[in-house]
């Protein structure tokens, strides 16, 4: 029988483990990975605007040579895998509550530790 838990600690270290090869915490991924996925979040607005015309004379009907709609597919794709580790970090490692007044933005947490902490992975 498994120890209550127990197993959250263990998710805990292996996102750990799985995290700090490439960054140095999971904080700085999280900070990271939130801010990748707030930058294609503007790269879907500013394509979608020059799918719809109202870009024309801005954005050329190309981006280093990729159709300006592949862009917006592929770009609202990574947004999406972004978010993941962020939200699994969240909901699962730090946890759930919907009583905290725990920071959701990222001009309140990122920034915060891009600005404070350090500016690296």
């Amino acid at each position: 029988m498994v120890a209550p838990g127990m197993f959250i600690g263990s998710v805990n270290s292996t996102y750990t483990d799985i995290v700090t090869t490439v960054f140095s915490s999971t904080i700085a991924a999280k900070a990271w990975f939130a801010t990748a996925a707030g930058t294609l979040a503007l790269v879907q607005i500013l394509t979608a605007a020059r799918i719809f015309g109202k870009l024309k004379g801005v954005l050329p009907d190309r981006l280093f040579g990729i159709a300006i709609g592949a862009v917006h597919r592929w770009s609202g794709r990574l947004a999406f895998l972004c978010t993941l580790p962020v939200a699994f970090h969240c909901i699962f490692i730090l946890g759930f509550q919907s009583s905290s007044p725990r920071a959701t933005l990222w001009a309140t947490s990122s920034f915060w530790y891009f600005t404070n902490v350090r500016f690296g992975f």
